[in-house]
């Protein structure tokens, strides 16, 4: 159940891409990779319950949030991987291209109710 969770897609994301890149996985990654995933979860959350009509602006700023998050902790850890302001824009990224993928489900979903 851990691995189809948002904390397990991240984990094993960064497992695979560090792996794959540097040979080697920090523990720090994998720390900041799973406390990156309670961001993702809240803006997924939000969507699927519905609350917010325009939810892009929201899966946006907790992608970005989860970007921020993944840097930070990791820099706790004693990992720097880059500056805390830079990490917000590959997760804002990431929450746009998820949003443009997403749309023509959600506008097909909402077409039929």
């Amino acid at each position: 159940m851990f691995a189809i969770s948002t904390f397990g897609m991240a984990f094993v994301v960064t497992f695979a891409v560090t792996e794959r890149m540097l040979g080697i996985t920090p523990d720090q990654l994998l720390i900041g990779a799973l406390a990156a995933g309670a961001p993702i979860m809240v803006g997924e959350a939000i969507t699927h319950a519905g609350v917010i009509g325009n939810y892009v602006p929201i899966v946006v700023g907790f992608d970005a949030l989860a970007g921020y998050t993944f840097a930070r902790v990791a820099h706790t850890h004693g990992l720097d991987v880059c500056s805390f302001c830079v990490a917000f824009a590959p997760g804002a990224s990431f929450g746009v291209l998820l949003s443009a993928l997403k749309a023509p489900v959600i506008v097909r979903l909402d077409a039929h109710e």
